[in-house]
């Protein structure tokens, strides 16, 4: 590149490139030695034929998507793309000590990680998961009416995701809410721990495994729940005192509603 700089403020054809190009001359010479290193030389000067550097482009490293703690675990696969947080599961883990570690449903977890599967069967330990996400926000807290329905209605659904088992004919279900297990919930509905197991046979008797945190559960069957209401049963009547005998004569006044028999040795006594 030679161009006629007479008359110019230009010293030479390098102040020139630098100004096209918007850099600095010492910029210039840094990238193209064979033009020399003296940013005051009265001369600099290109040679016909070759190729000069006139700005030099680069890309700095992109910075590592923030994943909260460090993990010590790959992060599995097919997670989603809009995870905030993950976190590690590690050996001997179950779905239930990661709900209720990371405070999750099961539709949470599985929404962020669907490669566990829907019932969470496919968890792998080991591994690192995604455990927030705007994309699976904390379910809207559940009120849980303990009113019976008529049969003239249609029971309500269960509202939150089922285990295999429950009776058709379930007609109140509870969604498990933190803090809950199943001795609350035999006591919330009056009835007993037998009958809440039968109801939900994959809950273990030591209410451990498959209780899980946002998922519903049957508390009263149509054959269990009785809506008849019994008046109270009357007050007994009194039944007349009736004075012993034998007894003497005019002893005892008619309005008398207790005697006793005397004993040899007995006597009376009249206060004064």
């Amino acid at each position: 590149m030679e161009s006629d700089i007479t008359g110019t403020l230009y010293r030479h054809q390098c102040d020139l490139a630098a100004d096209v190009y918007g850099v600095e001359v010492s910029e210039l010479l840094t990238w193209n030695p064979s033009l020399g290193n003296d940013t005051e030389a009265p001369t600099c000067s290109f040679e016909p034929g070759v190729r000069y550097c006139g700005r030099f482009y680069f890309e700095p490293p992109k910075a590592d998507p923030e994943v909260g703690p460090s993990l010590e675990f790959p992060i599995r696969e097919g997670y989603d793309t809009n995870c905030t947080e993950f976190r590690d599961v590690s050996k001997d883990f179950t779905c239930e000590d990661v709900l209720a570690l990371f405070d999750l449903t099961l539709a949470q977890f599985f929404k962020m990680n669907p490669a566990v599967g829907s019932t969470c069967a496919n968890l792998w330990t080991e591994t690192a998961y995604c455990v927030k996400s705007p994309n699976a926000p904390p379910p809207a807290t559940s009120v849980t009416s303990t009113s019976v329905i008529p049969s003239s209605t249609v029971p309500p659904g269960p509202g939150a995701p089922t285990h295999t088992g429950q009776p058709a004919n379930c007609v109140r279900w509870h969604i498990v809410e933190k803090g809950d297990d199943c001795s609350i919930l035999a006591n919330k509905y009056f009835i007993t721990l037998e009958q809440f197991y039968a109801w939900n046979p994959a809950v273990s008797n030591d209410c451990r495994d498959n209780f899980w945190q946002g998922s519903a559960y049957c508390v009263g069957t149509s054959d269990s729940i009785s809506v008849s209401r019994s008046a109270p049963p009357p007050s007994p009547t009194p039944s007349p005192f009736v004075i012993p005998t034998p007894n003497q004569a005019n002893n005892a006044i008619k309005e008398c509603n207790k005697a006793a028999q005397a004993q040899e040795g007995d006597w009376c006594a009249v206060s004064p």
